[in-house]
C-alpha cells in the first residue's frame, strides 16, 4: 500500500480567525477500512467566544466543518493519445479525474484552456467539455491531467464527537434519506452538547470519509484539507417581515395603501401569494430598485426562514477568499479573483497557491453575485432569502419601526479611528458608541486611506464589549447584517428569484468557475438577487432590517461595498 501523503489545513473564515480564533491543528487520515472504504479524518477543533443557551434566543454558534481531499500526482497519457471530438481515446484513464484540466503536453494535438474531464466512459476513454482546437491524432500526443481538489464525501454514522460537543451531519439535501453516492454527507456543524459560554477546545473529532463513493483506490495517494466556518444557529419559529416603519420598498401586507407599514408574520414554511390583498405578502413599491415585484407567489421550497437554519456568524473575508482561490484550478481562479486594490481590498496574487491578501481580517468586498455564489457552492452551503435574512436580523421578537440589526434604532454617528489597523486585533479607538449601535457607514467609516470595510466582529471586540445593541450584533448574535458590506441576497422580486427553492452547494464549482446549482440566481445578469443590510458608503438609512432600497436591483458586477455570507438549512 503506498504512503498517503497528508496536506493539514485549517481555514478560520471570516470571523472565525479574525474575532474567534477558530482552528483546526492536527489533521490526519487513520483507521483506513478497504473492506467498506473509508477513512477516519481525525482533527482537534477550538475557537472562542462560542456558547449554547437554552433560554432568550435559545441557539448557538457551531462551526461548519469539511473536508477537500486531493489525489496526489497529476495524470500522463502514454504516447498515442487520439480525438477530434469530445471524446478522447488513450492507452488507459487509470488516475484521471472527473474536473481534470488536461492539455496536451507532446504532440500536435491541442486542448483549449480551460478544458476539463467531464466523464471517464471507460477504461481507454473520456470526455472533455470541449472538443481539441487541433485534433489529437495519435502518435506522440500525450495528455496530462492535473490534479485538483475535490469535496470529501462523508458517511452519517462512524464519526466521532469530542466530549462536551455534539455532531449534525450535513446531507447535500437534508429533506432526504443520506445515500452514500446520491445524497453524501458534506460537512458536519459541531456545538456544544450543553449550556455555557466560553472557549471550546476539542480533540480528537472524527469524521468518516467515504472514499470509495468518492472514486478514490485503496492505494492512492492523497492530500486532504479540513475547513471549519463559524455559525450560528437560527431556530424554527413565526417572525414578522416589516417592521411597522417607513423604510423604502419595505415588505408589508396586501392590506397596506399608503404610510407605515404593516408587518406581516412569517408563521410556516407553506406557499405565499405576492399581492395588494388581505393576509398576502406586498410591498411599498412596484418599480424601480425597492421594487417587491409584481403579483405571484414564493412556492413552499422557497426558504421563508421559518423553519431552522444556520447562517454565517460574519461575512466572508478576504482570508476566506484567499482560500478559496487556492483550492481551485487555474481557469476556474482565474475568473473569481478580482484585481483591484481599492477600499481594503488586498488580495493579490497571479496563480493558484500564490494568493494572498493584506487584510485577511477584512470583510471581502469587490464580490460579485458570481464570487459569492461560487464560494457558496464550493463551501457546500448557499444563498440566504430576504426574509431568512429579516428573521435572522430581527428574531422572534415584536418588530421596531426603523429598527436596526441590534433592535432598535439608535445609531453611533461620530467617525471612528482605529487601533491596530489591519491587525487581527483591529479595534476602534475613538468614537465608538457605549450606547448606541455601532456600524460601519457613511458617518463612521473616515473619509480617507482608512476608508473601506473593517474587520469582521470589530465592535464586539472593542473594549471586551458583549452587548447586542453596542456591538452590532443581531437577535441570535450574527454580526453585521447592518453595515460594513452589501450582502447579495435572493430576492423575492423577480421571476428567478422566487424560483429559489434552498438547493445547497455540492463542494464544487463547475470548470469556468461559476456555481453550477439549479434555481440559484444567475451571475451573469444578477436576476435572481439583490442587495441588503447597507454598507460603508452609504446612509444609516440603508443599514434598516427592513430596508429595500436596493431589494429589487439586480447587481451582477463588481463593487467595492458588496460582499456576502452564506447560510445553510439546520438538519
Amino acid at each position: 500500500m503506498k504512503k498517503l501523503l497528508l496536506c493539514l489545513f485549517g481555514l478560520a473564515l471570516a470571523g472565525a480567525l479574525n474575532a474567534n480564533n477558530i482552528s483546526i491543528s492536527n489533521a490526519t487520515l487513520t483507521g483506513q477500512n478497504t473492506s467498506s472504504n473509508f477513512y477516519l479524518v481525525q482533527f482537534d477543533i477550538s475557537w472562542e467566544n462560542s456558547w449554547l443557551t437554552s433560554s432568550g434566543p435559545s441557539n448557538w454558534d457551531a462551526a461548519w466543518v469539511f473536508v477537500k481531499y486531493r489525489v496526489k500526482n497529476n495524470y500522463y497519457s502514454a504516447p498515442g493519445a487520439t480525438g477530434s471530438t469530445t471524446t478522447i481515446t488513450v492507452a488507459s484513464t487509470t488516475g484521471l479525474r472527473v474536473g481534470m484540466p488536461v492539455s496536451v503536453t507532446t504532440g500536435a494535438g491541442v486542448f483549449a484552456a480551460g478544458t476539463v474531464v467531464t466523464a471517464i466512459t471507460n477504461g481507454t476513454t473520456f470526455t472533455v467539455s470541449a472538443a481539441p482546437t487541433t485534433a489529437l491524432t495519435g502518435g506522440a500526443n500525450i495528455i496530462t491531467g492535473q490534479s485538483i481538489w475535490e469535496p470529501a464525501w462523508l458517511n452519517n454514522t462512524g464519526n466521532t464527537a469530542p466530549s462536551g460537543s455534539t455532531m449534525d451531519m450535513g446531507l447535500l439535501d437534508p429533506a432526504t434519506a443520506f445515500n452514500a453516492t446520491t445524497n453524501p454527507g458534506l460537512g458536519v456543524f459541531m456545538y456544544r452538547s450543553a449550556n455555557g459560554t466560553g472557549t471550546n477546545t476539542w480533540t480528537g473529532a472524527k469524521l468518516q470519509w467515504n472514499y470509495g463513493a468518492n472514486g478514490v483506490a485503496d492505494n492512492a495517494m492523497v492530500e486532504i484539507r479540513v475547513f471549519a466556518i463559524e455559525m450560528v444557529y437560527v431556530p424554527t419559529g413565526a417572525f414578522k417581515v416589516g417592521s411597522g416603519g417607513t423604510e423604502s420598498g419595505s415588505f408589508t401586507t396586501g392590506t397596506w395603501s399608503s404610510g407605515a407599514t404593516i408587518p406581516l408574520s412569517i408563521s410556516s414554511e407553506s406557499a405565499i401569494t405576492i399581492g395588494n390583498s388581505t393576509g398576502n405578502l406586498w410591498g411599498t413599491s412596484t418599480t424601480g430598485n425597492n421594487t417587491i415585484g409584481g403579483a405571484g407567489s414564493l412556492p413552499d421550497a422557497f426558504p421563508k426562514g421559518y423553519n431552522k437554519f444556520y447562517a454565517m456568524k460574519y461575512e466572508i473575508t478576504q482570508q476566506e477568499y484567499v482560500d478559496f482561490l487556492n483550492s481551485l484550478t487555474q481557469n476556474q481562479a482565474s475568473a473569481c479573483m478580482y484585481s483591484g486594490s481599492s477600499f481594503r481590498y488586498a488580495i493579490s496574487g497571479s496563480s493558484v497557491g500564490s494568493y494572498t491578501t493584506g487584510n485577511p481580517y477584512i470583510g471581502c468586498n469587490d464580490m460579485s453575485l458570481g464570487d459569492m455564489t461560487a464560494f457558496l457552492d464550493w463551501s457546500c452551503l448557499r444563498p440566504m432569502t430576504e426574509l431568512e435574512f429579516e428573521k435572522a436580523c430581527r428574531g422572534t421578537a415584536n418588530a421596531v419601526a426603523n429598527e436596526y440589526a441590534w433592535g432598535n434604532t439608535n445609531i453611533a454617528g461620530s467617525q471612528y479611528t482605529f487601533s491596530n489597523f489591519g491587525a487581527t486585533n483591529e479595534v476602534i479607538a475613538s468614537n465608538y458608541s457605549t450606547s448606541a449601535g455601532n456600524a460601519a457607514y457613511t458617518l463612521t467609516t473616515p473619509n480617507d486611506g482608512t476608508n473601506g470595510p473593517v474587520r469582521a466582529g470589530i465592535f464586539a471586540g472593542t473594549g471586551g464589549n458583549t452587548g447586542r445593541i453596542t456591538s452590532g450584533a443581531s437577535f441570535y448574535g450574527i454580526m453585521e447584517l447592518s453595515g460594513n458590506l452589501k450582502e447579495h441576497i435572493v430576492t423575492v422580486a423577480d421571476t428567478r428569484g422566487r424560483l429559489f427553492t434552498g438547493n445547497h452547494g455540492n463542494g464544487a464549482i463547475d470548470a469556468s468557475g461559476v456555481a453550477d446549482v439549479a434555481n440559484w440566481p444567475l451571475p451573469a445578469t444578477g436576476a435572481g438577487a439583490c442587495l441588503r443590510g447597507g454598507d460603508w458608503d452609504h446612509a444609516a438609512t440603508d443599514l434598516r432590517v427592513s430596508d429595500r432600497s436596493s431589494g429589487g436591483f439586480t447587481p451582477s458586477g463588481r463593487n467595492g461595498i458588496y460582499g456576502g455570507r452564506g447560510v445553510r438549512t439546520a438538519p
